[in-house]
């Protein structure tokens, strides 16, 4: 498991972030200042991601692969192809493995920054969020586990980050 980065939460704590949220009494939704990031606020990041993996499967010409990923990414589907349960065309689980450290150490806070989402606030969390998965990778590469890595998977990024990972001797 890897900490919380601490420069992460304190900037996101000094955000005010705005959201919908349902009355009780079952009024109309009207807006709350909130300094929490709940799950449902980030439940779409998974998908963002697997939205910008498939574009870099493609840039790679996996096609096949990149299919798998496209407009319906969560951890869950993730980890099952990450984990080895199942395999897109072409690509063996280990070298999906490398292939998605890859593309995250490439990955950019500026390709989130161009992304449809339309929320500010969201755009922002989803920016922190990249960065935790980010520096959780890098922890696997300073240690070189990259290539021996046979089984990946992303448990959580909120509020903590949790990798789960299995690696060759």
């Amino acid at each position: 498991m890897v900490s919380p980065n601490k420069e992460g939460i304190s900037l996101i704590t000094s955000i005010e972030i705005n959201y919908i949220e349902s009355d009780v009494q079952g009024k109309r939704p009207s807006k709350f200042p909130c300094t929490k990031i709940t799950a449902s606020f980030v439940k779409n990041f998974p998908k963002k991601v697997g939205d910008l993996f498939a574009n870099f499967l493609n840039s790679l010409k996996l096609t096949g692969a990149s299919k798998v990923f496209k407009d319906k990414t969560s951890w869950k589907l993730l980890n099952k192809y990450l984990g080895g349960e199942k395999s897109p065309e072409g690509v063996s689980t280990k070298s999906l493995i490398k292939l998605f450290l890859e593309f995250l150490r490439e990955l950019t806070v500026e390709k989130i920054a161009e992304s449809k989402v339309q929320d500010e606030s969201l755009r922002q969390c989803y920016k922190l969020l990249l960065e935790f998965l980010k520096e959780g990778c890098s922890v696997l590469e300073k240690q070189n586990l990259t290539g021996k890595i046979c089984c990946f998977e992303v448990r959580k990024t909120w509020p903590s980050l949790e990798l789960n990972f299995k690696w060759d001797e």
